[in-house]
């Protein structure tokens, strides 16, 4: 049996393979890409250490982070930062957990701050829940109602009558009324000295936090590869640089830069030819660790790359077999139900005992996370005045410990004046349901062992990730991925992408 094989067939392939030796040949067959050397370095600025994206400074290119975010070091002790026109002292930076502790430029030792301190908000960055305000007064008559509890000592023209007063307990004393100046400065709660007098100049100086969300988890995934995150001004998101150019989340080849050596050149044969697209072939694996196994859209994480879930879904397998997210706060993931778009989370920090609890809100990125309508909040207090309600054996700072149950995952603490009289209370979400098979009444529960149960059990989330459209792209034979540059749901196929899903006829985009 013959064979013909048509010389403008041969010579059509033969013109592929010589477009693509010249299209394709990577960067690194040159040199190294210009943006990944300018960006790879993390940085010092003052007395932090180890600062990478989203922050710059005029030392390096403004691409190397965000424009918000630039950092100016007046000296080596000190690092500030501006938003609208206001410098602040930056104390720390939690890359993990995405979180600046902001302070004013102003020592507060032996001062008293007679203008407003706040923080301007917005879509970028915002306030961490866990920040309260305080409103100092000063020049005041003596409040014998006040004098054990709201006190602090400061002269400000030689006066040290001055009261305090928490914002979240309420409508102000009416005898602050008599007060000469008053101002608003916010702090981190946890910073405030559970059963003491309020310690002002600890208080500023410490500061307060602040939380950022500027697509964090491509750059993890990036720099965790060896790649630098690198501001695209045309999108306004960060991209993924490698020593050979752009990448679409993480890098492939992790050689020290500038190394002297000669890659293969890649000659990208197009899918027809036999070769199915590579993102097709990634996201067809699944995430598995522990008891979370066979785990696909839109979540992302060990074999499974970014392109093929949503920014903010990515899964950590830990070294135990527990499975971590991280949104906004980190959380261990008990379940998940594909079918029900369901997730079970539960905090990290409840497998120790209660005392160990960080006083602290549980709190989430709400964009693609929606409390289930079974959730309620469980109540924590610290400090509160003397009651007929039972305290929990375990104490912290010295402050009895108080639980109730919020029927309503909205309901505000603020409404409810037993709470406003304590020093420090906090909202975890549970399951009603947990409650319920204790038959337990958390007003009189004396046994700490039972609430960390109840906390363990965790509670439910209802996530978004267009799954509509990733049931459309399975069914034609595709796999569900997403593009973190135009910020839009993609169906793999074998030959490329589409949309929304695979085409009968095999075309679609191979870029």
């Amino acid at each position: 049996m013959y064979s013909y094989y048509s010389p403008y067939a041969f010579l059509s392939f033969l013109l592929i393979i010589i477009i693509n030796l010249f299209v394709d040949l990577p960067i690194s067959f040159c040199a190294d890409d210009p943006n990944y050397l300018a960006c790879n370095q993390p940085f010092k600025c003052g007395d932090i250490e180890n600062i990478t994206y989203p922050f710059w400074t005029s030392d390096r290119p403004e691409n190397c982070g965000h424009p918000d975010f630039k950092l100016e070091c007046p000296d080596d002790n000190s690092a500030e930062i501006e938003f609208q026109s206001q410098t602040y002292r930056v104390v720390s930076i939690d890359h993990d957990d995405q979180k600046l502790r902001l302070a004013t430029t102003t020592s507060w030792e032996n001062n008293c701050p007679t203008d407003n301190i706040s923080f301007p908000s917005n879509g970028l960055r915002y306030l961490d829940p866990l920040n309260q305000n305080i409103t100092l007064f000063y020049q005041c008559p003596f409040i014998p109602e006040l004098a054990a509890t709201n006190k602090f000592v400061c002269s400000v023209n030689n006066t040290n009558e001055n009261y305090f007063w928490r914002d979240s307990v309420g409508e102000f004393h009416p005898e602050l009324s008599r007060c000469k100046l008053n101002v608003t400065v916010t702090f981190n709660q946890t910073l405030f000295g559970l059963g003491s007098q309020l310690n002002l100049g600890n208080i500023l100086n410490e500061g307060f936090d602040v939380l950022y969300a500027v697509n964090a988890s491509l750059c993890k995934e990036c720099e965790g590869s060896g790649g630098a995150c690198v501001y695209d001004r045309d999108t306004a998101q960060p991209k993924c640089f490698c020593l050979d150019g752009p990448s679409d989340g993480r890098c492939l080849t992790n050689r020290p830069a500038s190394q002297p050596t000669v890659q293969p050149v890649n000659i990208n044969i197009p899918m027809f030819l036999g070769e199915d697209d590579y993102r097709y072939t990634s996201c067809n694996s699944t995430f598995e660790c522990g008891n979370i196994i066979s785990v696909e859209y839109p979540f992302w994480g060990g074999k499974r790359p970014s392109h093929c879930g949503y920014p903010d879904f990515k899964l950590e397998c830990l070294e135990d077999g527990d499975t971590r997210i991280d949104v906004n706060s980190r959380f261990r993931v008990l379940d998940i139900n594909q079918e029900n778009q369901t997730l079970r989370l539960t905090r990290r920090d409840v497998s120790g005992d209660l005392c160990s609890l960080r006083p602290a809100n549980t709190s989430f990125n709400l964009d693609k996370l929606h409390y289930a309508p079974y959730d309620v909040n469980f109540t924590i207090c610290y400090g509160c005045p003397s009651t007929n309600r039972s305290p929990l054996s375990c104490k912290l700072n010295n402050s009895d410990l108080f639980t109730s149950i919020h029927t309503a995952i909205s309901s505000r603490l603020e409404q409810n004046p037993f709470y406003t009289s304590c020093r420090l209370c906090i909202e975890i979400p549970i399951l009603q349901e947990a409650i319920d098979r204790r038959r337990f009444d958390p007003l009189i529960v004396e046994d700490a062992s039972i609430v960390l149960e109840v906390l363990r059990d965790g509670f439910d989330v209802q996530y978004d990730g267009n799954v509509t459209y990733c049931s459309d792209c399975k069914n034609s034979g595709g796999q569900c991925g997403y593009d973190w540059t135009s910020r839009q749901f993609n169906c793999f196929c074998t030959y490329g992408f589409e949309l929304t899903k695979c085409s009968v006829e095999g075309k679609g985009t191979y870029a």
